[in-house]
C-alpha cells in the first residue's frame, strides 16, 4: 500500500497514515457502483476529476496531527493504480446493486450564484424567515453572520471568541443556536436581537446541526456515522441514528438540512450531499456537486476549501449551498442525473 500515495519523502509516511488513506478510498468507492464506466458513476468521476488536475488530498480535520501542512500527492503512475484498484472495488460492488433500489441520483442545477466571502471558512448554513444565516469557523475568525439573499453581502456579523471554533448553526424557536467543533458548548441567540442568552452542554465534537419544526427536534453531527436527536430546550440526546447506504456506514456527515422526512447532509471532504431517512437513516439519494465550482477556481483554493454548507429557501423550494473559503454560494434545485 506504501506505493499507491506517498509524501515528498516517502519515509514520512507511516503505515498508519497509509491505513487511513485506504480506509478513506475505500469508504468512497463502497458507496456502491451503477456501472463501471465513468460516465455512469459520479464518485469515480469525481474521484479521477480531483486525481486528473493533480489536487491534493488532506485527510486532517483542520489541525494536522503530524504539523500544519502535511499533504499527500498522487503521481500519474499512481493515479493509474487507484483507477484499477477503484475498477476492481467497483466489480465488486456490483453484486450489491439489487440493495441500492430507491437511491436517487441527483445533481444540482443552478438557478443562480451570489458573492460570498472567499475568507468565510463556512461551517453551517441556515434560512430562516427568508434570512440567511452562517456560521463561521478556525480560532481567532469564527463568526455568526447575516447574508444578503440577493447580493451575498455580509449584513450583520459576530466574532466569535478566540478560543471558540464556530460550527453548524440551526434556527428553532425564535432562536439561533450555534454549534462549537471541540469546546462542548453550543449558543444559543435571541434570533433578532442576537443576544447571547445561554450555553448548552454536550459530549464529544460539534459538526452539523439542524432542527425539525414537526418534531421540535434537533438533529446533530459529529463527524461519524451516526445522527443525534437532541431536545432544543435541554440538548439533552433523544435519540441516535445510524446513517447506511446498502449496508454501509457513511462517515463524516457534516453540515444538515432538515426538510419534511428527510436531512441532507454534506460529507466532509467529498463532492457529495446525501438524503436521508430521518426514521430509518437510510440514504435515499447522492447528490453530486462536483461540476458546481470550475477546475480553474477549484485549483486556487486551499487544500481545506470543501463543500459545505446548505439551507433550504421554502419561499422558492430552492437549496442554498456553497463550500469553506468559496467564493460563491449557489441557489439550486436538486434534479435526477443525467447518465
Amino acid at each position: 500500500m506504501a506505493k499507491l500515495i506517498y509524501l515528498d519523502d516517502p519515509h514520512l509516511i507511516s503505515q498508519s497514515w497509509q491505513m487511513r488513506i485506504m480506509s478513506f478510498t475505500e469508504e468512497i468507492g463502497s458507496v456502491i457502483v451503477r456501472s463501471i464506466e465513468q460516465k455512469e458513476h459520479p464518485l469515480i468521476s469525481s474521484l479521477m476529476s480531483a486525481w486528473n488536475s493533480s489536487r491534493w488530498l488532506l485527510l486532517q480535520r483542520r489541525t494536522p496531527t503530524f504539523g500544519r501542512g502535511i499533504m499527500l500527492r498522487l503521481s500519474l503512475s499512481t493515479r493509474l493504480i487507484v483507477k484499477w484498484f477503484l475498477f476492481a472495488l467497483s466489480v465488486f460492488w456490483m453484486a450489491h446493486l439489487p440493495l441500492l433500489a430507491g437511491v436517487e441520483l441527483l445533481t444540482p442545477v443552478v438557478i443562480r450564484q451570489i458573492p460570498h466571502d472567499p475568507q468565510a471558512f463556512t461551517q453551517g448554513l441556515v434560512i430562516d424567515n427568508d434570512r440567511l444565516y452562517e456560521s463561521t469557523g478556525r480560532y481567532g475568525t469564527s463568526s455568526l453572520r447575516q447574508i444578503d439573499l440577493q447580493t451575498g453581502a455580509v449584513i450583520r456579523q459576530h466574532s466569535l471568541p478566540f478560543e471558540l471554533f464556530g460550527e453548524g448553526i440551526a434556527a428553532a424557536n425564535g432562536q439561533l443556536i450555534q454549534l462549537t467543533w471541540k469546546e462542548g458548548i453550543a449558543l444559543v441567540y435571541q434570533m433578532e436581537s442576537w443576544l447571547l442568552t445561554r450555553h448548552l452542554a454536550y459530549q464529544g465534537e460539534g459538526w452539523g446541526l439542524c432542527y425539525d419544526s414537526a418534531q421540535h427536534t434537533l438533529f446533530m453531527s459529529d463527524g461519524s456515522s451516526h445522527l443525534f436527536q437532541r431536545n432544543p430546550d435541554t440538548f439533552a440526546i433523544e435519540k441516535k441514528l445510524k446513517v447506511h447506504l446498502a449496508g454501509k456506514k457513511v462517515k463524516s456527515l457534516n453540515d444538515l438540512v432538515c426538510l419534511g422526512n428527510e436531512i441532507y447532509a454534506n460529507v466532509w471532504r467529498t463532492d457529495f450531499i446525501v438524503r436521508i431517512n430521518k426514521k430509518t437513516g437510510a440514504v435515499t439519494a447522492l447528490i453530486d456537486a462536483s461540476h458546481l465550482l470550475p477546475e480553474n477556481i477549484k485549483q486556487q483554493l486551499e487544500d481545506e476549501a470543501v463543500l459545505n454548507g446548505i439551507a433550504y429557501r421554502e419561499q422558492t423550494d430552492t437549496f442554498f449551498i456553497t463550500g469553506k473559503l468559496w467564493p460563491f454560494i449557489f441557489e439550486v434545485k436538486f434534479m435526477p442525473k443525467s447518465p
